[in-house]
């Protein structure tokens, strides 16, 4: 008979239609307990989790049955299975497999019969009012969805027979309670997922043959377990106000016989009754409350539970699991619990009633919160010997700096918070209209919610290496999780810093509307900021509150290794990669993240001595943090012409940027562009100044980009009224750091790809190799002026240790280009190397164009070192016929230099050579170590004992170039 209808009865939760959870409230308490606990990591302070090999345990939340119960009215569905309404004296019998989608409700004096079959039900079992429920040789089956999401409620002279079953629930305990002078008939039955069974007020249970059992008896009721020999039965006994206990507990092995009652001349105040006869696999637990003086004896206690069920407030503290006390008094002034020679397991806490408890230094089994209205756990381990964490009511609680090893469950009104904690394994629930915080909190399952309940997560991750003047990825999590009618709106997230003792929150990013899950919550970019100590800050906006996650940073001088990727083309006609060199001969690592259309993808890259990997790009834009061993660069590939561009990857960035474009070739280039990514998680205003090479402003151009934003412009467009050849110069001024690069080509046959950059601080940049070899060559030097003022550099050439040119001054007008032929003015000096002294915001670059029509370009630098690797070009996609290196002695003694080629398989090949001072040395790689497939061969590494400089070169013949600097071993 399935209807709908109003009933008035007890269950274990109440149903909801709303959310009025207060997260107001629970955010308030939230943000004193960041006043008052100011640690930033899990601390366990010497307390280890023993284990006890397999032995079972299930939690106790049936401990009291005022908790456990609450009167509400439900309205049945028509999902449900009703016996006894219409028809007080129903008799139903059920003999084939049967689901019921609903719950199952046997009133008055119905009956319904199960026999025989399989029985599944997908909510719960309810019978009251001398209904009475008949199950023999079948099995029962609960749906249940966490830890005592199902039960079974008896009361009102209501009786369950089970003879014969087989009980299942999902891999879940289940509950079970008897109240009243209800009674449970077993003749043969087996919980294989567990259950906790309540016996309260005058409930009766007559148990023959049964397992997976835990049991709970208190007040007048009875138990009488028979004949049970396989499984486990735990079963504990409640001792409250006025009772007193000297008791020993049987080895639990086998008992043929014992018993508990008020009746023996060593307990009273004891209204229950215990008896049991030919038992094996017996497992002991106390509850003890205020008031209750109870010694235990020669025992073994499976749990020892604390009802903290009256007062303000209770503070326990120094409670160890899995202990052994030859004579030891608990420390508490609300009760008296003394043990002689007695083993314990799971210590289990329990508010039920007290208005505050607070644990603290302890390792415990399980935690329930019942009744009261706060409680918190602090520097503690709850390793679920005893059961989970739950809570219920309208209770308030916080965990700290604690572990917790098992289930969390909230229910009702409750709020629980977590700040710096772990939940090891277990899953985490919100039912009916609680709420759950997680604040630095790691755990192992996903948040489930259900009902109208909340769970908001916020979580910053440690930065194990922040640097001033780099891009910090902040990753971490930024989640909410609705119950199916909870419609609180989850609002976004915004990142914070502030120096450790200063008062004013900067922001890190703009609001971020998205969720994010273990990723990258922003780039920090820290230009400006100066090393030491910060507070680093998630505001996490949850309807129209805000939960803040907090964490220390600490900010080193210098940079980080983490490199800007400006630009990633991966549409129908490029393709862009990222080469990473080792130059160890120790295993790397690479971090990279690509921002693309669908969020920040993170990705860990092994590199093992000496590798070389090649990875294919796709997004828009992004950072690589590589080893100190690892050298990034990237490669562009025209799937069309076959043009190529590579160019080693920088690690800074600028609000100040200048695109410098190779007007020496403006009759061959035949497009000029740039591409600018925003280095920030803040939005950008960009202003753009295209100059010509007189220093005219010919054109000004501005976008927006969003945080973590690329656009690739061509100049015709940025600037539609100039002719992009007359622009030799685009000048960049941007709200937040950025960084790009300019990009050029005659068609996509001819590239050239080259950094942008900010102002200039070198002193001295190095010419590191002039090409003046049989005249096939024209060497240039082009200065870019990004000043306002009219600036001055000097050359100094030098051609086999002999200094030929001095000082020559090149002078640059403000914001103008000089082209310098080094061929026409020094062609019978024939100069090797040299160097250029410069001001700032002078910047230098050198030029190769063959007489076959081949060009290659880069800006020159003041680096040296001992160690100079020179990583040949990625030949995969060049088909280069050549390869070669140049090395540049710019110190005042001969350089002795050993030569090491490596491949993918480590050295190849060895060679050794002097070089003169103030001198340079060209060879092909052929021409240095001999016939072999080059193609195969990664880098040569330079060893010196003085500092040197030099770059790489290569090229398909003399038409298609590739030259790059060498880079330097720290």
């Amino acid at each position: 008979m399935r209807f709908l209808i109003l009933l008035v009865l007890f269950f274990l939760s109440l149903q909801f239609n709303g959310f009025s959870g207060d997260l107001k409230t629970a955010i308030s308490r939230y943000n004193r307990v960041l006043k008052t606990y100011s640690s930033t990591e899990m601390v366990k302070k010497g307390f280890e989790v023993k284990s006890k090999g397999e032995e079972l345990c299930f939690p106790s939340q049936l401990l009291n049955k005022k908790s456990f119960f609450s009167t509400f009215a439900v309205k049945v569905s028509e999902n449900d299975l009703v016996v006894g309404y219409s028809d007080s004296n129903e008799v139903l019998n059920i003999a084939n497999d049967t689901v019921v989608n609903g719950d199952v409700y046997v009133i008055n004096n119905g009956k319904l019969n199960i026999d025989g079959c399989d029985f599944t039900v997908k909510g719960n079992i309810f019978v009251l009012n001398d209904g009475r429920l008949n199950i023999r040789n079948s099995t029962l089956r609960f749906l249940s969805d966490y830890v005592y999401s199902k039960t079974l409620a008896v009361f009102n002279n209501g009786r369950v027979d089970f003879e014969g079953v087989e009980v299942y629930s999902g891999g879940f305990v289940i509950a079970a309670g008897f109240l009243d002078s209800s009674s449970f008939i077993v003749r043969g039955c087996t919980f294989a997922d567990g259950v906790t069974i309540g016996l309260y007020d005058s409930a009766f249970a007559d148990v023959q043959g049964i397992s997976g059992v835990e049991w709970v008896i208190e007040d007048s009721s009875s138990l009488y377990l028979k004949d049970s020999q396989s499984g486990y039965n735990l079963v504990w006994t409640v001792y409250g106000e006025g009772s007193n206990a000297d008791l020993t507990f049987p080895d639990g092995n086998y008992v043929s016989s014992y018993t508990i009652s008020g009746l023996l001349p060593y307990v009273s105040g004891v209204d229950f009754t215990l008896n049991i006869s030919n038992c094996s696999g017996l497992l002991w637990g106390i509850m003890v409350s205020k008031g209750a003086s109870v010694i235990i004896r020669d025992s073994t206690l499976r749990g020892v539970a604390i009802s903290c069920d009256s007062d303000k407030e209770w503070s326990l503290s120094g409670i160890v699991n899995n202990s052994h006390f030859e004579h030891y008094t608990l420390p508490s002034n609300k009760f008296h619990l003394e043990f002689y020679n007695v083993s314990t397991g799971a210590f289990n806490i329990y508010q039920d009633g007290a208005k505050k408890v607070n644990i603290a230094n302890s390792v415990f089994g399980e935690f329930g919160a019942m009744e009261g209205e706060e409680f918190s756990i602090v520097n503690s381990i709850i390793d679920g010997t005893g059961g989970y964490l739950f809570s219920k009511s309208s209770i308030n609680g916080i965990m700290v700096d604690s572990l917790l090893n098992s289930h969390v469950v909230t229910s009702d009104n409750s709020v629980m918070v977590f700040f710096n904690s772990s939940i090891e394994r277990g899953d985490i629930i919100a039912d009916g209209e609680s709420i759950i915080l997680l604040s630095n909190t790691l755990y192992q399952s996903l948040p489930v919610c259900y009902k109208s309940s909340l769970i908001v997560e916020g979580r910053l991750d440690r930065l194990n290496e922040c640097f001033s003047n780099s891009v910090v990825p902040v990753c971490g999590t930024s989640f909410q999780y609705n119950g199916e009618t909870n419609f609180v709106p989850y609002r976004g997230y915004q990142l914070f810093f502030k120096p450790e003792n200063g008062d004013n929150w900067m922001p890190v990013s703009d609001l971020k509307e998205g969720m994010v899950r273990d990723g990258i919550l922003a780039f920090w970019n820290t230009n400006g900021v100066e090393s030491g100590n910060y507070n680093l800050m998630m505001k996490v906006y949850v309807g129209d509150s805000s939960l803040d996650i907090p964490l220390n940073v600490s900010v080193l001088e210098g940079s980080s290794l983490m490199f800007s990727i400006p630009h990633i083309d991966s549409g129908d006609y490029w393709e862009t990669y990222l080469v990473l060199d080792n130059s160890d001969e120790f295993n790397q690592t690479a971090v990279l993240h690509t921002v693309c259309e669908d969020g920040i993808k993170t990705r860990d890259i092994m590199l093992s001595p000496f590798e070389r990997k090649t990875v294919l790009l796709n997004g828009n834009c992004g950072f690589v943090k590589c080893d100190r061993m690892v050298f990034p660069s990237e490669f562009f590939v025209s799937k069309s012409e076959g043009g190529v561009a590579q160019f080693n990857l920088l690690n800074s960035t600028s609000d100040t940027l200048n695109f410098l474009y190779p007007v020496y070739l403006s009759e061959k280039i035949t497009w000029k562009g740039l591409a600018v990514q925003n280095a920030t998680s803040f939005k950008n205003r960009v202003l753009f100044y295209g100059y010509s090479k007189n220093g005219d402003e010919i054109g000004r151009g501005e976008v927006e980009l969003k945080p973590d934003e690329r656009r690739a412009f061509l100049l015709k467009n940025l600037f539609p009224e100039v002719q992009f050849e007359e622009i030799a110069r685009v000048k960049m001024v941007a709200e937040k750091p950025v960084n790009g690069i300019a990009i050029s080509g005659e068609g996509n046959k001819s590239l050239l790809y080259t950094n942008a950059v900010s102002d200039s601080r070198t002193s001295i940049v190095l010419v590191p190799h002039i090409a003046n070899e049989f005249n096939t060559w024209r060497n240039l030097l082009v200065f870019d002026n990004a000043s306002d003022e009219d600036l001055i550099g000097y050359l100094t050439l030098y051609s086999n240790s002999q200094k030929v040119v001095d000082r020559y001054e090149v002078k640059v007008k403000a914001n103008s280009q000089r082209v310098v032929g080094i061929n026409q003015l020094f062609s019978e000096l024939s100069p090797d190397c040299g160097f250029v002294e410069v001001s700032n915001s002078l910047f230098v670059r050198q030029v190769f164009v063959s007489n076959d029509g081949g060009f290659a370009e880069f800006l020159l630098n003041g680096k040296s070192g001992k160690i100079a690797v020179f990583n040949l070009p990625t030949g995969d996609f060049l088909n280069l016929n050549w390869h070669g290196i140049a090395i540049s002695n710019i110190s005042d003694t001969i350089a002795n230099v050993t030569l090491n080629l490596y491949s993918n398989n480590g050295l190849q090949v060895q060679k050794s050579l002097e070089i003169n001072p103030h001198s340079r040395v060209a060879f092909t790689l052929k021409e240095l170590f001999g016939d072999m497939d080059f193609s195969l061969q990664n880098r040569v590494v330079a060893y010196s004992n003085t500092p040197i400089t030099g770059i790489v070169i290569g090229g398909n013949g003399l038409d298609k170039l590739l030259f790059l600097p060498c880079v330097f071993k720290p």
